[in-house]
């Protein structure tokens, strides 16, 4: 028996219609970066909270290919955090480099750091010293083109805020770029940083202002990712 089909009401077509874009938003909205949220808190103004540019969550990992020298390339990775504090390694083929940073929506300050590090020789955590000088300051807030600070390194300065940069790793959004100008006998260098939000650190410049022909050597993210195991050590103390 043949039986006549319903037309289709225009209301249920408006529904349908709100409902697909309704989806969509959703799924936008949990893209940042190309890639899955790694850290930083929720609802932080674009300029009031350095902590989304610098995360620190443990089991974070960052590879980075470079150009221009042989260390240029590294590996960086988040192994333990207690409280504020977060325990940073960099590795390259000659060396570890364990650095202990400060998070707080103002900045992020690195407290201590020890070459040649191994967490079996040494507890970093237990080495801070709350009276020592912070030794250098990668990011302070407000996160606004102009704003600059001081530490141990040299003058530090945002001097942009980029709406997307493209590295190996693929095209990062919401970039802020910081200049240092070092003192003493690093004077004749510069270095440029670039931090994505939810990222962090995606390029690095070390440019030689001196002689007749300036050279750079450049450090890329390549890849990153997330390895719950890595962060077994820490501690919310």
């Amino acid at each position: 028996m043949y039986v006549r089909r319903r037309s289709r009401s225009p209301w249920r077509v408006i529904a349908a219609f709100f409902l697909t874009l309704a989806v969509i938003i959703i799924w936008a909205a949990t893209l940042e970066n190309g890639g899955p949220r790694l850290s930083g808190p929720t609802g932080a103004t674009a300029t009031s909270d350095v902590r989304p540019y610098f995360p620190t969550q443990p089991g974070m990992i960052w590879h980075y290919v470079g150009e221009g020298a042989e260390y240029a390339g590294f590996s960086r990775k988040v192994t333990a955090a207690q409280g504020s504090l977060a325990l940073v390694e960099d590795e390259t083929t000659a060396t570890t480099v364990g650095a202990v940073y400060s998070l707080s929506p103002e900045r992020a300050a690195m407290l201590i750091s020890m070459e040649e590090y191994s967490p079996d020789a040494v507890d970093l955590f237990e080495a801070v010293d709350g009276e020592a000088p912070l030794q250098r300051v990668p990011l302070q807030g407000p996160l606004t083109v102009g704003n600059s600070w001081q530490d141990q390194v040299g003058k530090r300065e945002i001097t942009a805020r980029i709406p997307e940069v493209s590295v190996p790793a693929g095209t990062f959004y919401d970039v802020v770029v910081v200049k240092t100008k070092p003192a003493g006998e690093s004077a004749g260098t510069e270095i440029t940083e670039y931090y994505a939000v939810n990222v962090g650190l995606i390029k690095r410049d070390f440019t030689s202002l001196e002689g007749e022909t300036p050279f750079t050597v450049s450090s890329f993210l390549h890849s990153y990712s997330y390895d719950p195991t890595a962060g077994q050590g820490s501690s919310q103390d």
